[in-house]
């Protein structure tokens, strides 16, 4: 508290958005954050859920699914889809 934005953060990401995203926002957040530690973390949404939920995990990156009411949620981004046949 006295100091904030410092310590330890735990970040859990789903597969399918971890190796995506990180290269793009770890450095950037490592140059505006550099007093925190950043632990990072890779599971399926559910084991995540499960980990916040017990105090394991600070935050989480995933896709927002049904039965996550209970977490506060911010949209990061949009991403499109295309379908090609």
């Amino acid at each position: 508290f006295a100091e904030p934005m410092s310590g330890e953060i735990h970040i859990g990401f789903i597969p399918t958005v971890g190796p995506y995203l990180l290269p793009h926002i770890i450095q950037d957040l490592r140059e505006h954050f550099p007093k925190l530690e950043f632990y990072l973390y890779e599971h399926q949404t559910q084991v995540l859920l499960k980990r916040l939920e017990e105090g394991e995990l600070d935050c989480l990156v995933l896709a927002e699914l049904e039965g996550m009411e209970g977490f506060g949620a911010i949209p990061l981004y949009q991403e499109p889809m295309w379908l090609a046949v």
